[in-house]
This record gives structure tokens, C-alpha cells and sequence, in this order.
């Protein structure tokens, strides 16, 4: 789980998960780890998307983002956004319970 928080750049944390994959990769068997990144209700600008691209060529292990924020507009608070790594959005396992589905 990131920080939340507006990022305009993924540099410096793409360094320090860059060392933490070599980590961990170096005491395991990859095919057998997975990550994911999970972003709440954070804001985006700069160069955090060239910076991220990177980072996950970096570190391979990272198979997923999760990006998740509260709608403004919604009365209750309480709906949640995913998009998946192919960019299509996603229903979280709390929308499904909340929404019947």
C-alpha cells in the first residue's frame, strides 16, 4: 500500500522497490512472487507515469496496480474506482458486497 498522497514523480520510491525486489528475489523463487501496488486516494501529475513505467521494468515481480479513491460526487462516500494493469475498470471486492455483485 503507498502512501496517499499527490505524487509527481515515482523516482524515488522506484529506487527503494527496485532493492527491495533484489531482496527479495535473491532469497526466493520469482515464479512464485507477486505484487501488487496499491494507490488511495492519491492525485498524479509530472513525471509520475514515465517514472512508474519504469520502476515496473525494474522490478518484475510486480504483477498488478491498484489505483482507489472515494467519489466526491457520490452520497454515501463510499464508492470505490479500480482500473487493473490493462487499464479496464474493475469492481473491488467491497463494491461487489455493497452493489449486490
Amino acid at each position: 500500500l503507498m502512501p496517499q498522497r499527490r505524487y509527481f514523480s515515482f523516482r524515488r520510491e522506484g529506487l527503494i522497490l527496485s532493492r527491495l525486489c533484489d531482496k527479495e528475489s535473491a532469497g526466493s523463487d520469482q515464479s512464485d512472487v507477486h505484487w501488487t501496488l496499491n494507490f488511495t486516494n492519491s492525485s498524479f501529475a509530472g513525471e509520475f507515469s514515465e517514472s512508474l513505467v519504469q520502476a515496473l521494468y525494474m522490478c518484475p515481480t510486480i504483477c498488478g496496480l491498484s489505483f482507489v479513491g472515494k467519489n466526491q460526487e457520490n452520497t454515501d462516500g463510499d464508492l470505490e474506482r479500480t482500473t487493473s494493469m490493462h487499464g479496464k475498470p474493475e469492481r473491488t471486492a467491497s463494491m461487489q458486497a455493497k452493489h449486490g455483485g
